[in-house]
C-alpha cells in the first residue's frame, strides 16, 4: 500500500482549495461561503467579507480558483498561493502556517503583511494594463523590496498564459476597488483572538503606511488600507465546517520552525 505525504504550506494550500473545489456545484457553493463568511477584516474582525460585501458579490457566479500563479521574483511582483476570483472580486491569498503577533520578534508577520502590500501592487500594476516595450507587452508598477526599498516591478506577457488569462479580470477588479487581500494561517494564532485582532490592526496599519510613504516618494500611490485586508485560520476556525479529512496527507512544517 502506497501512502501519498505532502508537506508544507503550499500542500495545505492545495489540499484546502481542492476540497473546496470539489463536490457537487451546492456543495462547492456552499464551502465558498463558510470561507467567505470566515474571512474577518483586519481593522473590524467582527465584520466578514461576506457580510460586508454581500449587496454587490453574485454569490452564483462562476468562480475560479488559480494556485500558485507567480507574477516574477525578482523584477515582478511576487507569487500569490491563490486567487480566488468570483464575481467582480479577486481575492489575492497569502498562506503561512502560523501568523502570530504576541512575540518579540514580529519579523515573519511582518514578512507576510509584506506579502499581502505586494499583491496590491501587482493589482494595481494589472489595473494599469499592459505596455509595450520593443513589441512586447509588460505589466509594469512599483512595488518594495525585502529590506522595504522601493523596485521598479515589472512582468512580461510573453508566454505566460496565467498573467494573460488574469489580467482582464484583475484590472476591473481593481479599478472597481474589488480586489482584497486574504492571510490564511493554518494555526491558531497565539495570544486569544480579542488581543490578537488588537496587534494586526496596528501592525498592518503601521507597515502599510510606511510601504505607502516609500513608494510615494517614487511618484508611486499604493494606499493600501487594512479595510481591504481579511484573516483567518484553519484549526479551531475553519476545520469545524469541514466533515472530511480535509488534511489527508498532510505533513505540517513545525510550528516556529
Amino acid at each position: 500500500m502506497t501512502q501519498l505525504k505532502i508537506y508544507g504550506e503550499n500542500a495545505f494550500t492545495f489540499l484546502f482549495f481542492n476540497e473546496i473545489n470539489s463536490g457537487e456545484e451546492r456543495l462547492k457553493k456552499e464551502k465558498l461561503e463558510k470561507l467567505l463568511e470566515n474571512l474577518k477584516r483586519f481593522d473590524k474582525p467582527k465584520s466578514t467579507f461576506l457580510d460586508t460585501e454581500k449587496k454587490k458579490l453574485n454569490l452564483n457566479a462562476e468562480a475560479e480558483i488559480w494556485l500558485f500563479p507567480s507574477f516574477g521574483k525578482r523584477s515582478g511582483f511576487g507569487e500569490p498561493d491563490a486567487l480566488l476570483l468570483i464575481d467582480k472580486y479577486a481575492l489575492w491569498f497569502e498562506v503561512e502556517t502560523e501568523f502570530d503577533l504576541d512575540g518579540s520578534d514580529r519579523s515573519k508577520a511582518i514578512d507576510s503583511l509584506r506579502q499581502i502590500y505586494r499583491f496590491h501592487c501587482a493589482a494595481l500594476a494589472f489595473a494599469n494594463g499592459p505596455r509595450r516595450e520593443n513589441k512586447h507587452l509588460f505589466i509594469k508598477g512599483s512595488t518594495i523590496t525585502n529590506e522595504n526599498e522601493w523596485k521598479p516591478g515589472r512582468l512580461a506577457l510573453r508566454g505566460h498564459k496565467a498573467a494573460a488569462m488574469l489580467r482582464d479580470r484583475l484590472k476591473a477588479a481593481c479599478k472597481a476597488d474589488n480586489s482584497h487581500y486574504v492571510l490564511l494561517s493554518v494555526d491558531q494564532p497565539s495570544g486569544g483572538a480579542k488581543g490578537f485582532h488588537e496587534e494586526l490592526t496596528k501592525s498592518a496599519s503601521k507597515q502599510f503606511e510606511r510601504w505607502n510613504e516609500i513608494l510615494e516618494r517614487h511618484g508611486a500611490i499604493a494606499h493600501l488600507q487594512p479595510d481591504h485586508c481579511w484573516y483567518t485560520y484553519w484549526s479551531g476556525d475553519l476545520n469545524r465546517f469541514f466533515k472530511v479529512d480535509v488534511l489527508a496527507g498532510y505533513v505540517a512544517i513545525k510550528k516556529g520552525s
